[in-house]
């Protein structure tokens, strides 16, 4: 309790002038040692009840309330008896001394209510500081964007500078130049000018013979000019003829120029359908050995008819270069007429022992080959009605098989196998060459036919 009332009263005795500061001093040293003597006599009493509670037979609760009790009575006492400073009387404070704290509560007030506005004048200098700073770091910004600027513009200066000094020697050099032909011309257009002098005086001085030889009297060279002067315009009427006459052929040969073209590109589409129909045919050509071996080992598979109207036509051009073909093999025998000759003498010897052969007597036999060798005949009979190239594939598909049944039969293959297999080698390449020619034969009859 003491304590606050002290410091209640130190506070406004800090703020006093030195002139008024002894009395503060007194006044608190009084107040301490008041405080001090109140307090060791509160002690003393707290020590005396003690003793005289050990001595008594009481409980060690009841000692306790009853202190603490007693302790409450004795501080109430000790609180009422005490020096109060706090309020402003003549009888605890001299009048001097209040007056000097009011002034200094009033100083206090006012030095308040300048701080406030000084903080509110920091706050806005504060602000204005930062609004400055961002304005500056602003400009700070702007100034390096312009010393950028400045450089590039300085950087575009100096080239534009350079620029125009070589213009300027530039166009220095090709005034220079320009004289420099100048009179190069001059000199050439003097030498012209000296020459044309002289053939002026020239034509001068024949003019003037003719002159001289033309007199009004001479009738015989006005007649010879007359006759020359008509001779000059029947040739020019001739030329005119000639000329009007080679324009003529000129637009013929353009418009035939015209028409070879437009037939050239529709040859050029025509061999490109060509192309693809020999692709389609070369891809009908596999799956058919593929489907003549598969009715070679027993599988029953329908062929697809030949009914592409462009098929026959080039089946009937095959076939009259088959016919010629043969014609001219039966002129002059080829080294592949000979390898057949060859394999039908040498080779059917050691091939009637084949197991081919044996096949095909077993199942003559049993009856269970009635079915391949009808395939065989019907495929014989076709190729007599079909043309020479599908004849040709059916020919090839029949050595094939025999070709395969002999590997898969015989491991160690004998020299007839290895000459039937080199023929139908040389018989397929045969066969391609023939197909080419006929292509380039069926284009050169088109062209013909149409040119």
């Amino acid at each position: 309790m003491m304590s606050c009332k002290t410091t209640q009263l130190r506070s406004p005795g800090a703020a006093l002038r030195a002139d008024y500061k002894w009395l503060a001093d007194r006044l608190e040293q009084g107040v301490a040692d008041e405080e001090n003597r109140l307090n060791k006599l509160g002690k003393g009493i707290k020590r005396k009840l003690a003793l005289a509670l050990l001595t008594a037979r009481i409980s060690d609760r009841q000692k306790d309330s009853i202190l603490e009790r007693l302790t409450e009575v004795v501080e109430g006492e000790i609180s009422q008896k005490s020096v109060r400073i706090t309020t402003k009387t003549s009888e605890t404070l001299p009048s001097l001394l209040r007056q000097k704290i009011d002034e200094v509560q009033v100083a206090m007030g006012i030095l308040q209510q300048e701080k406030q506005t000084a903080e509110k004048e920091m706050k806005r200098v504060n602000k204005e500081n930062e609004d400055l700073a961002i304005s500056l770091s602003r400009t700070e910004q702007n100034n390096r964007q312009l010393e950028v600027e400045n450089h590039s513009l300085q950087a575009e200066n100096k080239q534009m500078e350079e620029s125009l000094r070589r213009l300027q020697s530039g166009k220095w050099e090709s005034e220079k130049d320009r004289e420099k032909e100048l009179v190069v011309w001059n000199k050439d257009l003097d030498i012209q000018n000296t020459k044309l002098t002289r053939d002026i005086q020239k034509f001068s001085t024949a003019n003037a013979k003719l002159r001289k030889e033309c007199k009004p009297g001479s009738g015989k060279m006005v007649a010879k000019l007359k006759s020359e002067h008509k001779k000059l315009t029947e040739e020019r009427l001739r030329l005119k003829k000639d000329v009007q006459k080679l324009d003529e052929d000129k637009r013929k040969l353009t418009i035939r120029m015209q028409k070879l073209t437009s037939e050239n590109q529709h040859l050029r589409d025509q061999k490109k359908k060509l192309a693809s129909e020999k692709k389609k045919a070369v891809a009908e050509n596999k799956e058919l050995k593929k489907e003549a071996k598969r009715l070679a080992l027993g599988k029953q598979v329908v062929l697809p008819p030949i009914s592409d109207k462009k098929d026959r036509d080039r089946a009937k051009v095959k076939d009259g270069m088959t016919v010629q073909s043969r014609s001219e093999r039966s002129r002059s025998p080829n080294r592949e007429d000979q390898s057949t000759h060859l394999l039908d003498d040498g080779a059917r010897k050691k091939a009637d022992d084949s197991p081919w052969n044996k096949y095909k007597e077993d199942t003559r036999r049993h009856g269970s080959g009635d079915q391949e060798n009808d395939i065989f005949d019907d495929s014989d009979k076709a190729s007599k009605k079909q043309p020479s190239y599908m004849v040709s594939t059916a020919s090839s598909r029949r050595k094939d098989y025999l070709s395969s049944s002999f590997r898969e039969e015989s491991p160690t293959p004998t020299a007839a196998h290895k000459r039937f297999s080199s023929y139908s080698q040389k018989e397929r390449k045969s066969e391609s060459q023939t197909d080419k020619r006929t292509d380039v034969k069926i284009e050169r009859e088109k062209a013909t036919g149409k040119g």
